[in-house]
């Protein structure tokens, strides 16, 4: 199997494993103690255009280098799905990028978990090298604390809308993708998926958040993602910092940041209360009004 491991910055050879790149898993009663691996995305599908990779993998940056990596090649080579488990020798249970940051996703997404060094050749795509306006932080300044405790705020917002049927997709734990300090989350709704996903701006003085929330059903019968258009709203979080004023830089603001979301302070309650209000208008959406209004993408086929 060949696959393929996309960035904004020259990665190094032989490429190495993450903190910065795995799936959290979150279990209802440990909403604050996530499960981890170090580990390194990858995809089997191959794109020579920045803008295709965008969507396809849904991510913040408009993507420049690529490493490609043959698996037959690298021994010991150990893959997970987005859903942390074992790749199966039938390769039936690769799974799907999420919708996120309001980009489609579709393409085949696999989590190298092992070896720590794994071997791989460099190539450059002629129109990427840009992030996103609302994007994650540089790998060097990725903070898992402060995803982590987003990602909690997040499942708590989901967990506060129980009699809406927002549940965990194997009805025990959720999973996050976090790369930088951008995450997605994946819950399940009656038949479909339901995606909440956040960035930042590039930060200043303050951050300033967006967060989506996407609606959408993979029938892989058909290789057909049909998707609605995600909600969405930017939340600032000046006012949060008034009675702060020794916030001056970028470092100081993320502390505070950190300190709020972990007591449940203004911040918390800014992103939760927004969540929420997404999550209301997904649970107003009608099985007609989907079936009918859903946008419909062909799916890459698994090579």
């Amino acid at each position: 199997m060949i696959l393929n491991h996309y960035s904004l910055s020259q990665p190094m050879v032989p490429l190495e494993l993450h903190d910065n790149s795995t799936i959290m898993r979150f279990t209802k009663a440990k909403v604050d103690s996530p499960t981890k691996n170090r580990a390194i995305y990858v995809t089997t599908e191959s794109y020579v255009d920045s803008d295709l990779a965008r969507e396809m993998l849904s991510v913040t940056y408009y993507p420049k280098y690529v490493a490609t990596i043959d698996g037959d090649a690298n021994k010991g080579l150990q893959l997970v799905n987005n859903r942390n488990e074992a790749l199966n020798s039938k390769t039936s249970n690769v799974t799907r990028v999420w919708p996120a940051f309001g980009k489609l996703g579709g393409s085949h997404e696999l989590l190298i978990t092992h070896p720590d060094k794994i071997a791989g050749v460099i190539g450059e795509l002629a129109n990427g090298g840009a992030p996103d306006m609302w994007h994650q932080d540089a790998v060097e300044n990725y903070d898992p604390v402060t995803v982590t405790l987003i990602a909690s705020a997040i499942i708590s917002a989901l967990a506060e809308s129980p009699d809406a049927g927002f549940l965990p997709p194997d009805g025990e734990s959720y999973s996050a993708k976090a790369v930088g300090n951008g995450l997605a989350i994946n819950s399940s709704l009656k038949d479909k998926n339901v995606t909440l996903s956040a960035a930042w701006k590039n930060l200043t003085v303050v951050p300033e958040f967006k967060l989506w929330a996407c609606l959408w059903r993979d029938y892989e019968e058909f290789s057909i993602r049909a998707i609605l258009r995600p909600y969405s709203e930017s939340v600032p979080l000046n006012t949060a910092f008034c009675s702060f004023p020794c916030v001056l830089n970028v470092q100081n603001c993320k502390e505070y940041l950190k300190w709020d979301l972990q007591y449940h302070g203004y911040a918390f309650s800014i992103l939760a209360g927004t969540l929420r209000s997404l999550l209301r208008n997904i649970t107003l959406v009608s099985d007609d009004y989907f079936k009918y209004h859903a946008r419909k993408i062909v799916l890459p086929c698994l090579k």
